[in-house]
């Protein structure tokens, strides 16, 4: 399944989990976000680490959001991109090359 489609269906599952590992801000970007993923591509999530997060908490969110998703993830922080990567990232307000995780309103 398309990582698009697994994420629509369990993006709310996905916040909460990161909430639990000390990450904030959970936002997509590459194929999914552009809109040329498919069967087999990953999920490229970038995240903010919290205050007191270690490697193990962004470990163990990676492994939790791959047994939730049934596919592979890529995590990321902002700190492990280059600064032009960052340059275009959405944020709600302005575009970046990363899309907030925000509930979808029915």
């Amino acid at each position: 399944m398309r990582p698009s489609l697994v994420l629509n269906l369990k993006r709310d599952a996905v916040r909460e989990a990161a909430s639990h590992f000390r990450t904030a801000n959970p936002r997509i970007f590459g194929s999914v976000l552009h809109g040329t993923d498919q069967d087999g591509s990953d999920l490229d999530l970038l995240v903010d680490a919290l205050p007191g997060a270690t490697l193990f908490d962004l470990g163990g969110l990676q492994v939790e959001l791959e047994s939730l998703l049934g596919i592979h993830v890529d995590l990321l922080t902002p700190a492990d991109l280059p600064p032009c990567r960052l340059c275009g990232v959405w944020s709600g307000k302005r575009y970046s090359r990363h899309f907030p995780l925000r509930r979808r309103h029915h």
